[in-house]
C-alpha cells in the first residue's frame, strides 16, 4: 500500500502522518464495455442431394457487398433483427434476393447486471425464435435456433425458411460473432466538463484496440444520475478513425455504480464500403467513491469526489506544539499517537473536523524523548 508520509524533526520527537487510501487515493479507471447490437454473420452453405445451396445476408444497398450484418430493426411490428438476403440455389436460374427478419433469443439476465446475456460474451446465449422473409415473388416464415457458449464470441444460428409457394428450403447453419470491446475510462472529476481517455480492446481479438479522448457533462436537473457524452472519435490500432455521436448515459438505479446508454457510430466497420454496424451500447462501471456517499465520483459533486489531501505542519510555540492542518473545510481526521514505532497499538488522541484552512490543533509537549502521531481519514 502506497501512503503519503510527512516527517517533521525536532530534537526530541518525530511526527509521522498516514492518510488512509479510502479517502485520498487517486481514482481507479472506470470499467467499460462497448457492444454492437448488430450481429456479424458468415455465409452458410449446405448440400442437398449433391446440390450446393448458399445463404448470405447483408445491409449494403442493392447487394453491393456482403457485409454479414444482421441489424436491429427497432419496430414493434417486426422481429428484432433483419437484413437483405441472397439465396443461391442450383434449381434457380438467378440468385433469390429478398428481405429477412427474425428475433434474437428471449432476453435473459442471469447475472443481474442489467444487460441481456445474449450480447455479453461471458454469458451463454441460446434460444429459438421466429421470423419472416419476403422476395419479389414469394414470402414465408423463418425459424431459427441460436447457440453460443459462455465465454465465446462466436456461435451458430440455424436458419430454416419455409416458402408459402415452394415449401421448405434447405436448413442453413451460420456462424455469427458478437462485437464486444472491453477496457477502461480514466477521467478527471469536474463540476462541469468531465474529461477522460477511453481505451478498449475487442474481446477475442485483443490486438484490435480503440482509444480516444472523451468529454462529458452532468445534466444539471439530475446531476448525480445523468451525463451527456459529447460527440467524439475513437482511433483504431491501424489509425482508422471511428466517429460517434453525442448521447445520454443513465445511472443504473439498482447497481448504483453503472452508467449506460446507446452509442451511435457514424460507421462501425471501416473495412467495408457500406455504412454499417452503427448501433452500440456503452456501459461504464465506476468503482470510485472517495467520500463513501454511494455516488460514484464520475457524477458526484467535485468537493466530495475530489477531496484535497491534507497537509500537516508542526511548529513549537513556548511550551506547546501547534499542528497546522491544511485541507478541505468540513473534512474529519482522527489523530492517533504512539510512544514507539515498535509498539503495536496506536491510541486515538482526538478527532478533528476542519473549520479553517489551515486548522490549528494545540498539542502538549511530549513527555518522552519521542512521540509519534498519525492522522486517519474516515
Amino acid at each position: 500500500m502506497k501512503s503519503r508520509v510527512v516527517r517533521n524533526y525536532c530534537p526530541w520527537f518525530l511526527v509521522l502522518v498516514w492518510l488512509t487510501p479510502s479517502v485520498f487515493a487517486a481514482n481507479q479507471p472506470a470499467q467499460v464495455r462497448l457492444y454492437c447490437q448488430s450481429l456479424q454473420f458468415q455465409p452458410a452453405t449446405t448440400r442437398v442431394a449433391g446440390q450446393t445451396y448458399t445463404l448470405e445476408i447483408t445491409t449494403a444497398d442493392s447487394f453491393s457487398e456482403i457485409n454479414g450484418e444482421l441489424a436491429p430493426l427497432y419496430s414493434p411490428n417486426l422481429p428484432t433483427h433483419g437484413a437483405l438476403f441472397r439465396l443461391q440455389s442450383p434449381v434457380a436460374l438467378e440468385p433469390i434476393l429478398g428481405n429477412i427478419a427474425f428475433d434474437q433469443p428471449e432476453p435473459v439476465d442471469l447475472n443481474e447486471n442489467g444487460f441481456d446475456d445474449f450480447f455479453e460474451v461471458r454469458q451463454e446465449g441460446d434460444g429459438t425464435a421466429q421470423g419472416l422473409f419476403e422476395t419479389p415473388i414469394d414470402s414465408g416464415s423463418v425459424s431459427v435456433t441460436w447457440r453460443r457458449g459462455a465465454g465465446s464470441v462466436t456461435g451458430t444460428c440455424q436458419v430454416r425458411l419455409t416458402s408459402s409457394t415452394f415449401g421448405q428450403y434447405p436448413t442453413f447453419t451460420h456462424t455469427f460473432q458478437l462485437l464486444e470491446f472491453k477496457g477502461t475510462l480514466s477521467y478527471v472529476p469536474s463540476t462541469n466538463l468531465i474529461t477522460g481517455t477511453l481505451k478498449v480492446a475487442r474481446t477475442g481479438q485483443e490486438a484490435n484496440l480503440l482509444s480516444g479522448a472523451t468529454a462529458m457533462t452532468r445534466v444539471a436537473t439530475n446531476r448525480f444520475n445523468q451525463v451527456l457524452l459529447l460527440p467524439g472519435s475513437l482511433v483504431g490500432a491501424e489509425g482508422q478513425v471511428l466517429l460517434y455521436a453525442g448521447t445520454g448515459l443513465e445511472r443504473d438505479e439498482l447497481t448504483k455504480t453503472n452508467y449506460f446508454g446507446y452509442f451511435a457510430m457514424a460507421d462501425g466497420d471501416l473495412k467495408t464500403a457500406a455504412t454499417d454496424y452503427l448501433d452500440w451500447v456503452l456501459s461504464i462501471d465506476d468503482p470510485n467513491d472517495a467520500n463513501g456517499n454511494g455516488i460514484p465520483d464520475l457524477t458526484d459533486d467535485l468537493a466530495a469526489a475530489g477531496a484535497r489531501r491534507p497537509v500537516l505542519r508542526l511548529a513549537r510555540s513556548a511550551n506547546q506544539l501547534l499542528l497546522n492542518i491544511s485541507g478541505d473545510i468540513g473534512s474529519r481526521l482522527d489523530l492517533e499517537t504512539l510512544g514507539s514505532l515498535s509498539a503495536a497499538n496506536w491510541s486515538r488522541s482526538l478527532s478533528v473536523t476542519l473549520t479553517n484552512d489551515p486548522h490549528v490543533v494545540v498539542l502538549p509537549l511530549p513527555e518522552s524523548a519521542a512521540q509519534f502521531w498519525r492522522g486517519r481519514g474516515p
